[in-house]
Formats: structure tokens, sequence, C-alpha cells
């Protein structure tokens, strides 16, 4: 089985990053913490991809169409989400890379304490039960990863209203509704907000000697902040 990972993805500069954060930390910070994300991320992507044989393919979904050209992209393929709201997005990613893979992991940069092991899990439950969705909820009631081996409706997508607390209930519901199978990863939380930095900086810092370099980077600069030795 060959599968994609597409992790969705903002460019600082062409599209706000964070902005629910930014009101909280300034846009500085946030934007500092939104790209040590995305190195935290990239770094686990690889990691996977590389530990697969090559099996499992990362790429970014970019919100902006020439978003690829920023040099920020260039370890991995980037493709552009297209236009719409984010049900539409979603759809629109996997439309595009169901026709090159038999499977589509699609996930963020909210939860750079994501650790390989979960990815490598979904990819292997996807492996061995084509008939199912593989779902990683997030405490906000939302998700962190949706992965499949078919292509799921469209109208599944746009008929949830995304950044609720309760988005994952309205897709679970959906896919209740139209008779497909699921089943669920652990929880994570996604950073949104400075209350959920301390739970994500928490996660890195119990999973310390698990963790890659950027991941490690981004644990100690988050202690530094949550302390207060970051202005």
């Amino acid at each position: 089985m060959k599968c994609a990972i597409a992790s969705f993805a903002k460019t600082p500069g062409l599209s706000p990053v964070k902005t629910r954060l930014a009101a909280e930390i300034g846009n500085k910070l946030s934007e500092i913490f939104y790209c040590m994300s995305v190195d935290a991320v990239e770094e686990v992507l690889l990691q996977v991809s590389s530990k697969s044989g090559n099996l499992i393919k990362p790429f970014w979904a970019l919100a902006e169409k020439n978003g690829a050209a920023n040099s920020m992209w260039s370890r991995i393929p980037a493709i552009w989400t297209g236009e719409g709201d984010l049900g539409r997005r979603l759809f629109n990613v996997s439309h595009q890379l169901f026709k090159y893979y038999d499977g589509v992991i699609m996930t963020g940069t909210d939860s750079p304490q994501l650790e390989p092991r979960i990815l490598a899990d979904a990819f292997t439950r996807m492996n061995s039960s084509g008939d199912q969705c593989i779902i990683g909820p997030s405490f906000d009631g939302g998700f962190y990863l949706f992965g499949s081996s078919f292509q799921v409706p469209e109208y599944i997508w746009t008929n949830v209203v995304y950044s609720r607390n309760d988005t994952l209930e309205q897709l679970l519901h959906g896919l209740k509704e139209a008779g497909i199978k699921f089943s669920l990863l652990q929880k994570m939380a996604d950073a949104d907000t400075y209350a959920d930095l301390e739970i994500v900086a928490a996660s890195l810092r119990e999973n310390r000697e698990k963790n890659l370099p950027a991941q490690k980077s981004l644990s100690d600069w988050l202690d530094d902040l949550l302390a207060g030795k970051i202005k």
C-alpha cells in the first residue's frame, strides 16, 4: 500500500497564522511558535516516510496557490488545497492524492507533539482494514488526523461545520449515516490558545527521550515562554 500524508499549513506573510494565539501573546511570538511547529511536524513526516521505505509519501497542503515558492516548504513537496472552506479543501486534497496513492492521511501543524508511532499506527490500520477511516480526535472537539484507503464523499466533508466543539461529532455522524466504519486514535491537543500551549509543552516534556530534535527545541522554547523568560 502506497500512502500519502498531507499536512495542512499556511505560509507566514501570505496568510495569517495562529490568530487566536496571537491575540494572547502577540503576532511575533505566535509566528515563532508556528514556524517551530512546522519544523517539528516536518521532521516527524520525514522520519515516518524513511522508516516506511518510502511507502508513505509526505506533502504540504498549502492554503496559498503560490505558497510553494517559499523556502520553508523546500524539503517536502507542496500541493495547493484549492479554494473554499475547510471541508471543501479537505476533499480537494484527498481527491488530488487518491489519483496516485492507495491511502491518504491528512493532518495539520497544530499538534507538534505528534509522535511518529501514531502516524505509523494509522498507516498500519489502514493497510489491514481498507473499509474504515482512522481518526485522531483532539481535546477541543475537532480532529488532528484523518486517514482512509478510499475517497470519502465530498458531502460528508462539506456538511461539517469546523472549528466548533462538536466538529468531530458532526463528522462521525456523517460517516455513520453513510455506513462508513471508523476507529479512533488517542486524543491529542491542538495548539490554538495559550492554555493549549501548556498541554503541548507537558506532552513534549513527558516524551522528552522520544522527541526528535525540532521537538526538543520547541519544548525548550515553550518552557521558557511559559516561565516568562521570553517576552
